[in-house]
C-alpha cells in the first residue's frame, strides 16, 4: 500500500473526523443552518445566517438609507419622490409645474366694469378698491367708454346746461373776420394751428356780445385752458392786448353796478 504525503494525509483524516463526529447538530456552534428572509424593500425572500437581516442586496440596503418621501404636486397631482428635508419647501413634481403654479398665484379673474368680459390681472393690481383704476379694465378704450357713460352731460360736476351752438345771426362773419385779423395765429403761444378756435374773451352766454373785441384766436390747448380758468375764477386769465382791455373794464364795471 502507498503510502501517502503527510499534509494530505491529516487533512484527510481530519475531514473524515469532522465530517463523520461534529455534522450539524453534533458540532457545538451550530445555529441550524440560514435562515429565510423577506426582503424589506423589494420583498424577494433571501437566506442569511444573521437573524436580523433586513435587505437582499447592498441595492435594497441603500435605498432604505435614503429617506426619501412621497408627496403629491400641487400643480398636476402627480406622485413624486423627494427627500425628507425637502418635505415643506418641495411642493411641484418639476420645473415646469413651479412656474405653472407660480403664473396661477400671482394672476386672478376680473371682470371688465365696461364691456364685462373676464380677463386675467395682477393680484396686488386688483387689490385696488377704487372704480375708476385702470386695472379693472382691460384695454383703455374700455375705460373711456366707461367714464364716458358715466360722467357725460348731467352727471359731470363741471356741467354748465349744455352747449348751444347758436351765436347769433352774425357769427360766422365775425368769426372769419377775426382770425383774418389775427392772422390765423394763436395770440397766446402764437403756434399756427390745423384747426382754429375763435374765442369768446367775455362768454356769448353772458353777453351776447360778438364784436372783433370780444373775440381772438386761440389754438385748441390754450382755448381748453382759458375756458377752464374761466369757470374756476368767473374772469379770463389771458393776456390780452392792451386795445382789449377797454371792453374788460367796462364789462367789470357793469358787473359791479349791477
Amino acid at each position: 500500500m502507498k503510502r501517502l504525503p503527510k499534509r494530505k494525509r491529516r487533512n484527510k483524516i481530519n475531514g473524515d473526523w469532522m465530517g463523520g463526529q461534529l455534522f450539524k447538530n453534533a458540532n457545538p456552534n451550530w445555529k441550524g443552518g440560514p435562515i429565510l428572509h423577506s426582503c424589506q424593500i423589494c420583498g424577494k425572500e433571501f437566506q442569511s445566517y444573521i437573524k436580523t437581516s433586513k435587505y437582499c442586496s447592498d441595492a435594497c440596503r441603500g435605498k432604505s438609507q435614503q429617506r426619501r418621501i412621497l408627496k403629491v404636486c400641487e400643480n398636476c397631482g402627480k406622485e413624486f419622490e423627494t427627500h425628507k428635508c425637502y418635505e415643506k419647501r418641495v411642493t411641484c413634481c418639476s420645473m415646469d409645474c413651479k412656474y405653472a403654479l407660480t403664473r396661477k398665484k400671482s394672476i386672478k379673474p376680473v371682470i371688465c366694469k365696461g364691456c364685462g368680459i373676464e380677463f386675467f390681472q395682477k393680484i396686488d393690481r386688483t387689490k385696488i378698491s377704487n372704480v375708476k383704476s385702470p386695472s379693472l379694465f382691460h384695454s383703455p378704450e374700455c375705460l373711456k367708454a366707461w367714464r364716458k357713460k358715466r360722467y357725460s352731460g348731467k352727471k359731470n360736476p363741471r356741467w354748465l346746461g349744455g352747449t348751444v351752438a347758436y351765436r347769433g345771426s352774425d357769427w360766422d362773419i365775425q368769426r372769419k373776420k377775426a382770425a383774418e385779423r389775427d392772422n390765423y395765429t394763436c395770440q397766446i403761444c402764437f403756434a399756427i394751428p390745423e384747426k382754429i378756435n375763435v374765442h369768446h374773451i367775455i362768454p356769448y352766454r353772458k353777453t351776447q356780445n360778438n364784436s372783433l373785441d370780444n373775440l381772438i384766436t386761440l389754438c385748441s390747448v390754450c382755448h381748453g385752458t382759458e375756458e377752464n380758468a374761466f369757470r374756476r375764477l368767473n374772469k379770463p386769465s389771458l393776456k390780452v392786448r392792451w386795445w382789449q382791455k377797454t371792453l374788460l373794464d367796462k364789462t367789470n364795471l357793469d358787473t359791479k353796478n349791477g
